[in-house]
């Protein structure tokens, strides 16, 4: 695979990918060996590869903030982990396995959010007990 195109898009200037729309940066490629899982509709990189796969290497190269969601949760499903949508400015941190996994929930927010029965206070974090964690 090689790198054909790519192109900052002026704001407001789209790109499709499937039923995505790329903003801020596109970018395709020649594949040679590689498999294309989305190309671009319409414009110049019209059938192009906007997203491709070569064994474990997965690429992307277009800025559109649910295409990507959908790639990683396609690649964290096929490897049996877990995938938990999270609010903007919320992380979620898993460490150890079994009985001796600590989960931490964070609120980069300058305010507070409800999420999944949980209150969480503006830049907060705490350590989830094992009853509270949903996700």
């Amino acid at each position: 695979m090689s790198l054909l195109n790519f192109d900052s898009l002026p704001a407001g200037l789209e790109q499709q990918v499937g039923h995505y729309t790329a903003q801020l940066w596109a970018e395709s490629y020649e594949l040679h060996t590689a498999q294309a899982l989305f190309q671009y509709q319409g414009g110049p990189l019209h059938g192009q590869a906007a997203v491709t796969r070569l064994g474990t290497v997965t690429v992307i190269g277009a800025h559109s903030e649910a295409l990507i969601a959908h790639v990683l949760e396609e690649l964290l499903t096929q490897v049996h982990l877990p995938v938990t949508r999270l609010p903007e400015g919320v992380r979620l941190s898993r460490r150890g396995s079994g009985t001796d996994t600590i989960t931490l929930i964070q609120n980069w927010n300058a305010h507070s959010l409800r999420w999944q029965d949980l209150e969480l206070a503006p830049f907060s974090s705490r350590v989830l007990r094992e009853t509270e964690v949903l996700a």
